[in-house]
């Protein structure tokens, strides 16, 4: 009988989602479309970021005009974030409909369409792939990315289980940069802003052996002196920045069919802004003790610690050979992270030094490799097949927690992980306008759990086997594109995600494990250029999303501490548009909007912290935690609507071009707990820009303004038994820049 009723169930979604996408499709004109859809065949490093002014992406692992790519994406060139004021992927959602950056200490949390994660546990992987140069970035701690030589950033949104693995469950994130030509070239950018806030960036590229051996430099360096106040020093500015990036490559193709690219870098990152901030509402345990120092204001802070270092390293080598028929392309790559987190559990200021405090060294490493195969020529029938191997760890070393100058003990976990995958995608052109796509990916990975607990600052214990589990799964993708008229691309796509299970490596001794995270997804879209002055694209989605692997408490030594656990169901819908208009000679206007329900449907034992209170019903400080039915809740970091609205006009002025540009971006309100206790209200931002290059000088001078309604919004916030500790993104800042490009 249960599987009759799921069978049902699953006809009655099926048949929910088909007639909420049409409904969508219909609110989209079908207008003229005219582009040749085979594949711009040249060698990854060789692509351009744009052909004819259309960004050319490779979504599919193939190089296209975005229009004809059956699946949501935003995509952004390097010159159109710089004039947006982007200097990392936090900057990203202001620019994208549908996507959230958030901050959670050192960890980056991304969202798309609702999909996320709430785990900054050492092992376990977001649910929203991170690519750079086509390099997986399986750790938090690298999901916030410098960008001193960004070629281009594409967002694909829905889950790309068949091309991109496992932990895309929501979509990916893909970052390129600038590889080396075989022309000398160059850029330096430097700023000075608010807060003493420098920037120094730049990349330089020459040829070593003409047409055979090129090499390129790029380095990022950033300081600031910090937006808050520190409510123990008189108000002083605390909680600065600093962060450098060196990233080197070197291109060598011994023919014109062999190319190899090979990538080092190494950065590192102290951001002092994530780990500072105050118990939202007053909400801390010591909200009744008369000599502790608890901040109510935005900006305001004073905490006993707080601070947060970030150090990676890696490499990468890329080799590409054109066997005419189809393509081999190799990706090996190595990566190490390691971060050292200080934080006042609490968020205020206890004069005795005993309040909740967590010292976190947690590291990462991981290899992988991929090889592919691409027959991509607009044939009768292409291809793209794969395999991927995965070997990686992540552990906490330790996790130390402090409650009182009596108790105190260090947590250590690590999770091993071996993943194999096998991947294909058949693309079926029966006709010059119709293109059906299939698509398979199976993965299987295993996961190795040890632990101990051990006293802080004592010596480290010896680990101790605790679980093993194996899972696999199978993630399919089906797709049809029709081309309607010779401008107007329409489609329709089903996909699988699948987000490995994991287990609790907080809690050490503990060999309960979740189950992977599913989505069965259905889009159906339209993209087309009906004028040379418009160029638009409207997506419908829905997801059935399953075994959301979601927050939760458990006890270690009295005092619980974050793990993870699973969510029923939820159901993500809506609707996705861009624009992109160019009315007269010289202005550009880009727009985005986001309509969005992303809402538990089932939820029977959600884990949730309440607030403390007296007899009285009078909260008193701190939170308890217990389980509730949270059927019905919205899903965290899942506004209902976003808009925004960037334009740039560049025209002659004064013997060179002057260049205005302004960014606009809302957000409808949204919750930081599944709980939806924790909300950030609706917000408006606005950015600015006006800058002026002299002809044939390869400079340019620019003022800039970001946050210039100075909105205080909630860049993170750490829940847990002892505050509601939230920490802000910067106010309204201004700058100046000078850069020269040769």
């Amino acid at each position: 009988m249960k599987s009759i009723n799921n069978c049902g169930n699953r006809v009655k979604h099926i048949r929910e989602s088909a007639l909420f996408l049409l409904y969508g499709a219909a609110l989209g004109p079908i207008a003229a479309y005219a582009q040749d859809t085979s594949a711009i065949a040249t060698a990854p490093e060789q692509r351009p970021s744009e052909s004819n002014g259309e960004i050319i992406v490779t979504a599919q692992r193939q190089s296209q005009i975005a229009r004809d790519v059956p699946l949501s994406i935003s995509a952004q060139t390097g010159e159109q974030l710089q004039k947006a004021g982007a200097t990392d992927t936090r900057d990203l959602t202001a620019l994208t409909p549908g996507l959230k950056m958030d901050r959670v200490g050192a960890f980056s949390i991304p969202a798309i369409r609702g999909v996320t994660t709430q785990l900054t546990t050492a092992g376990v992987d977001v649910n929203v792939a991170t690519y750079l140069d086509d390099v997986y970035q399986p750790s938090q701690l690298t999901g916030t990315l410098d960008l001193p030589d960004v070629e281009r950033i594409e967002v694909l949104k829905g889950p790309q289980g068949t091309l991109f693995g496992r932990n895309a469950t929501g979509g990916a994130i893909r970052v390129f940069t600038r590889s080396p030509s075989y022309t000398t070239t160059g850029k330096f950018v430097a700023s000075y802003g608010s807060f003493n806030e420098a920037i120094a960036k730049g990349f330089v590229s020459a040829p070593i052996v003409a047409d055979k051996l090129a090499a390129s430099v790029a380095g990022y360096y950033r300081r600031s002196d910090g937006y808050n106040h520190d409510l123990l020093n008189d108000g002083a500015r605390v909680g600065g920045d600093e962060s450098w990036l060196v990233r080197g490559k070197l291109r060598f193709d011994p023919t014109d069919r062999i190319s190899f690219l090979a990538t080092g870098f190494a950065s590192y990152r102290k951001d002092g802004s994530t780990n500072r901030g105050l118990p939202l509402n007053g909400n801390t345990q010591y909200a009744q003790d008369p000599t502790v120092v608890i901040p109510t204001r935005p900006y305001d802070t004073a905490m006993n610690l707080a601070s947060n270092v970030v150090r990676q390293h890696g490499f990468s080598l890329k080799g590409t050979v054109d066997l005419d028929a189809v393509t081999l392309t190799s990706i090996t790559a190595y990566q190490k992270s390691t971060s050292f987190s200080r934080i006042d559990g609490d968020y205020s200021y206890t004069p005795d030094d005993t309040g909740a405090q967590y010292r976190s060294h947690s590291t990462d490493r991981s290899f992988s490799q991929e090889l592919t195969l691409s027959s991509m020529h607009g044939h009768l029938i292409d291809y793209s097949v794969g395999i991927f191997y995965y070997n990686a760890y992540g552990q906490f070393d330790p996790l130390g927690i402090t409650l009182s100058s009596t108790t105190s003990f260090a947590i250590y976990g690590r999770q091993d992980t071996k993943a194999y995958a096998a991947f294909g995608e058949v693309y079926l052109n029966p006709t010059d306008r119709l293109q059906l796509i299939g698509g398979l990916r199976y993965s299987d990975e295993k996961r190795t759990y040890t632990s101990a607990l051990g006293a802080l600052g004592g010596a480290a214990p010896s680990l101790v086997p605790t679980g093993e589990k194996s899972f696999s799964n199978v993630t399919p993708r089906v797709a049809v594109k029709y081309k309607v008229a010779d401008k107007t691309n329409v489609y329709f796509t089903y996909s699988q995600g699948f987000k490995s299970g994991s287990f609790n490596t907080s809690n050490p001794g503990d060999s309960t494990y979740v189950d992977p995270e599913k989505i069965y997804a259905y889009e159906v879209g339209i993209k087309s250029k009906p004028t040379s002055w418009l160029d638009f694209s409207l997506a419908a989605f829905y997801y059935d999303y399953k075994d959301i692997q979601v927050n939760a408490y458990a006890f270690v030594n009295g005092i619980p501490v974050a793990v993870v656990q699973n969510a029923a169901a939820a159901h993500n819908k809506g609707i996705d548009a861009e624009a992109v208009l160019t009315p007269i000679s010289g202005l550009t206007v880009r727009t985005g909007l986001s309509i969005l329900s992303a809402k538990f449907s089932s939820f029977p034992n959600g884990s949730i912290t309440i607030p403390i209170t007296d007899g009285d019903g009078v909260a008193t400080g701190g939170n308890f935690t217990t389980v509730a039915n949270l059927a019905g809740k919205h899903e965290v970091r899942a506004p209902n609507w976003t808009l925004n609205i960037s334009a740039d006009y560049e025209t002659e002025f004064a013997g060179g071009k002057l260049n205005l540009s302004g960014q606009l971006y809302h957000s409808d309100r949204f919750y930081f707990d599944n709980n939806n206790r924790i909300l950030q209200p609706a917000y408006t931002t606005l950015g600015a820009r006006i800058a002026w290059s002299p002809d044939d000088s390869g400079m340019t001078l620019a003022v800039f303004g970001k946050n210039l309604t100075n909105k205080a919004t909630i860049q993170g916030a750490f829940i847990t038994a002892f505050a509601d500790g939230v920490s802000y993104a910067p106010p309204r800042t201004f700058g100046a820049e000078f850069s020269y490009a040769f």
